[in-house]
């Protein structure tokens, strides 16, 4: 019997055939939030008791597999996102104490660099994607702490190399999600602070008017 917060997640194909479901056990975003560049496998999150959120990588070489740990430590890691050459993750972790954005490899787990400086966004409640890779790879984009946009070049290869991250210039404040388009260009969401209903409190509201 499956208790309270088990789930369960079916891959479908897409003429709507059933190709894989996965069952996970306690809550968690899903064990499917993005898929790699090939299909073969795909990232999620998972909160466990022991290690707090955790990146979590599920491989498609059969219909029996079942999440594993990518990354699994004493901190919250979240938001991870593949590159475009389906080598590296981006993802969110606190490990500092602090929200920022690190880089792994995913040939091997241990290999980390911590890209931010300054501290990352993390919108617990929304699950919002906070940070994305250009098309190209060549670029990380994330939201830094004061929910800037900010930018790193980023060059695979033995040592990796990771240029200091800056703020992308014309960028408005406020910013609380964003992705990567075609063509280089950037979707971004921000709260410009007018847009807001404005919360009206209502005293007495059992009394009719004139006191009657």
């Amino acid at each position: 019997m499956k208790g309270a917060s088990d789930s369960i997640t079916h891959v479908l194909s897409a003429d709507h055939r059933e190709v894989a479901s996965y069952a996970v056990t306690g809550p968690g975003v899903g064990p499917i939030e993005q898929w790699s560049p090939d299909g073969a496998f795909a990232l999620g999150t998972r909160q466990v008791r022991a290690t707090g959120l955790d990146v979590t990588l599920i491989r498609f070489n059969s219909s029996a597999a079942r999440p594993e740990p990518l990354y699994a430590t004493p901190a919250d890691e979240e938001g991870a996102r593949i590159s475009p050459s389906g080598r590296l993750v981006a993802y969110l972790g606190n490990q500092s104490g602090r929200m920022e954005v690190y880089l792994g490899a995913l040939a091997d787990s241990a290999a980390r660099w911590q890209v931010s400086q300054d501290g990352a966004y993390s919108e617990e409640a929304g699950r919002a994607v906070l940070l994305d890779w250009s098309r190209d790879g060549h670029t990380l984009y994330f939201i830094d702490a004061t929910q800037h946009l900010m930018s790193a070049s980023i060059a695979e290869g033995s040592p990796m190399a990771i240029g200091r991250p800056a703020r992308v210039a014309g960028a408005p404040d406020g910013i609380v999600d964003l992705s990567t388009a075609p063509g280089g260009r950037l979707l971004i969401l921000h709260d410009d602070k007018r847009n807001r209903v404005p919360l009206t409190v209502v005293t007495d509201w059992r009394t009719p008017p004139g006191g009657k």
